[in-house]
């Protein structure tokens, strides 16, 4: 079973830069609904 979580967009600070992205936070074991899993690393 999948988690996912929809909380907006947030900022998020990446190498000095502020960047605006949906915040989809998906607990699952295969990435299915993630397909920018590459560029957003969120650690909740």
């Amino acid at each position: 079973m999948c988690l996912f979580t929809f909380l907006g967009p947030v900022l998020v600070p990446q190498e000095n830069a502020i960047v605006e992205l949906p915040a989809v936070i998906g607990h699952c074991s295969p990435p299915i609904m993630n397909p920018s899993s590459k560029s957003s690393r969120s650690t909740v």
